[in-house]
């Protein structure tokens, strides 16, 4: 099944499948997964623009790799710098900050990002173990940590390709900082990051310093799929179209001292509510 993108425009996609929550039970849920990336240019003395980047391969989801795995029994279990790119859905909207605001404060430091002037994500002074830490402001929570704590049974025996533990939840998608001297506000973080909003990273915890900002693009996307109907000509002018509904922009990944973003989009929905081989795309559209 293809992923139709909207005609000149700097996204990257993904379709990926796995076992969600509806209505508390688990359910096997289908989502499509929108990338882009961004430069961060100056734009007058305002916020920065988050001007799209030129090298597709940067919008380019990642769905494999070893930067940033860990280890459990041994085995590697999931790639945490892929996870926000595969991840079926996610409870809350991340933000991660990974490396620091040209020129880096000195070691340990408070900081705190916002949006819209609201504090989303504080670091205190107390957050100075592990050496992600020292690499990045906010960076990636790992496995262990935090939200991020999850009991694994003891007698856990992953399956053939199967990448995440027995009590995966969305909630272990989440990889946003809120252990360790780290602060996180739940509420806010469990909208989507509103289009056209001003994020800024703080170098201090009250972020009453200008910060470094950037304004987020107004950019409102939706998904619906197109499937055949079981009989008469397998024809994209015969395909039923079906609604997914909106994409959050649940993940951003900021990169301060390149003047480089990312934006990730995700809608999920019940793989069932159409025999699976009838599926044969996901059109991506932009809402005005």
């Amino acid at each position: 099944m293809r992923v139709e993108l909207p005609s000149g425009r700097p996204f990257g996609a993904a379709l990926a499948m796995g076992t969600g929550l509806r209505g508390g039970a688990e359910a096997m849920l289908a989502a499509v997964v929108v990338k882009a990336a961004y430069d961060l240019v100056p734009d007058g003395t305002g916020p920065r623009r988050m001007q799209p980047a030129a090298d597709p391969q940067r919008s380019a989801p990642r769905l494999t790799g070893a930067s940033g795995s860990y280890q459990h029994d041994g085995d590697t279990r999931i790639d945490l710098i892929a996870a926000p790119d595969i991840a079926i859905e996610k409870a809350r909207t991340d933000i991660l900050v990974e490396g620091f605001p040209s020129p880096a404060p000195a070691l340990p430091c408070e900081a705190s990002v916002t949006v819209d002037g609201q504090i989303w994500l504080r670091r205190g002074l107390g957050a100075t173990r592990g050496p992600d830490l020292a690499r990045n402001l906010f960076g990636r929570l790992p496995p262990g940590e935090g939200h991020r704590d999850i009991t694994v049974p003891a007698d856990f025996v992953p399956a053939p390709g199967d990448l995440l533990p027995a009590a995966h939840s969305p909630l272990f998608e989440n990889l946003y900082r809120d252990a360790d001297g780290f602060t996180a506000w739940p509420a806010r973080l469990s909208a989507p990051l509103p289009p056209g909003a001003t994020v800024a990273v703080h170098l201090t915890a009250d972020a009453s310093d200008p910060g470094y900002a950037l304004r987020l693009p107004a950019t409102r996307l939706a998904a619906r799929y197109r499937v055949w109907c079981g009989h008469g000509p397998d024809r994209p002018r015969h395909w039923r179209i079906g609604t997914i509904g909106p994409l959050a922009a649940d993940t951003l990944i900021l990169r301060p001292a390149l003047h480089q973003a990312e934006i990730l989009w995700r809608a999920a929905w019940p793989w069932a509510a159409e025999p699976p081989a009838h599926y044969r795309s996901v059109q991506i559209l932009e809402v005005t």
